[in-house]
């Protein structure tokens, strides 16, 4: 609200101005108390969400301990079989653990970039590998380069978790067969990629929230991936936005500056 009225003094109006003017000032303090709160509500509900997912690992975690001394008490199971699956648990869920809090802290904290120049084509064909290799039987998943040389100045480390970001939730759209197509292309003014899956897809009123770090479509996990990557993308000068059609598909575009 960057609005008021000008006047003299002797200005027979002074006193309605003055008023209007007062007015002014007092919504212009209203809205900005507004989003100071909207802001904390975004973050408590942030903090509840990572808080849930918190105990959710913890819980196996317990009883996975709680389960190798009654064997070790009881000696009547095979102790060395409990502690191999027992272990097995921990270290799944400690790991499980180890994202949340990451996926917490990228939203939470400024860091600054790590400046490399890398093969972003490279870095993309080797982020899609592992997901190619274990869902190929229920996902095909297409790539498409256009031209020659990838090179980009930029977080090789955070670009790598955007790219797996996106296609987490591409591959989580997508119930049971379908497609993922990777495109990408290098002109004068930097790169760009798509990743588009075959999946769900979203209506209107969700699409438009997915940025949103208070906001999650997911039963489990954080629901942060979306928003951190937005976040590394706008770190790099970049700019990610997603189109999505219900029951046919949600395609992510990103585009990233050629850095200096």
């Amino acid at each position: 609200l960057e609005i008021s009225i000008a006047h003299k003094p002797q200005d027979e109006m002074k006193t309605l101005i003055d008023g209007f003017n007062a007015m002014v000032e007092n919504l212009k303090k209203h809205q900005q108390d507004l989003a100071d709160m909207s802001k904390k509500v975004a973050w408590a509900e942030m903090a509840r969400r990572v808080a849930h997912e918190v105990k959710n690992p913890l819980t196996p975690i317990q009883l996975s301990v709680e389960h190798l001394l009654r064997v070790y008490h009881d000696k009547k199971e095979d102790f060395d079989k409990a502690l191999k699956e027992s272990t097995s648990y921990i270290i799944k869920e400690v790991e499980n653990l180890r994202k949340i809090a990451g996926e917490f802290l990228a939203t939470s904290k400024e860091t600054s970039l790590q400046i490399e120049s890398f093969d972003l084509k490279e870095l993309m064909q080797d982020t899609i590998a592992p997901y190619k290799k274990t869902l190929s039987e229920r996902i095909k998943f297409k790539e498409k380069y256009e031209g020659r040389d990838f090179h980009f100045m930029g977080d090789k480390g955070r670009i790598k978790i955007v790219l797996r970001n996106v296609l987490t939730n591409a591959i989580e759209a997508i119930r049971d067969q379908g497609e993922i197509e990777i495109k990408a292309s290098k002109g004068k003014a930097g790169i760009t990629f798509e990743i588009k899956d075959t999946g769900i897809g979203m209506e209107k009123e969700m699409l438009n929230r997915i940025f949103d770090p208070d906001f999650s479509t997911k039963d489990v996990g954080t629901g942060l991936g979306l928003p951190i990557a937005k976040k590394i993308i706008e770190d790099h000068g970049g700019s990610i936005k997603a189109s999505s059609e219900e029951n046919k598909g949600t395609k992510i575009s990103i585009k990233l500056p050629q850095q200096e």
